[in-house]
């Protein structure tokens, strides 16, 4: 999620979105889930390591996703199709 706020201000920026709204729903998105982290790693301590193995159950499947991801954009860029249905040529 850091990734996705970081760049949400593009598309926002790009739209011409009033920088107060901006900045409230970016606020009002990212509190909850900046306390939520914040607060599990206060609660797990010393204790974070024991997540570990949990979370290594997942190492392939994002990798594989991320693989996935990069080879349909290398394939979709050398294609030559348009951007977007109906764009310019």
């Amino acid at each position: 999620m850091p990734v996705v706020r970081t760049f949400i201000s593009l598309p926002a920026g790009l739209a011409r979105m009033p920088l107060l709204r901006f900045t409230v729903y970016t606020f009002l998105g990212s509190y909850p889930f900046c306390y939520a982290l914040a607060y599990i790693g206060f609660r797990l301590g010393e204790h974070w390591h024991s997540l570990e193995g949990w979370f290594r159950k997942f190492d392939l499947l994002i990798g594989a996703v991320l693989l996935a991801g990069a080879v349909w954009w290398v394939r979709r860029h050398l294609s030559g199709e348009p951007a977007s249905p109906g764009g310019a040529p």
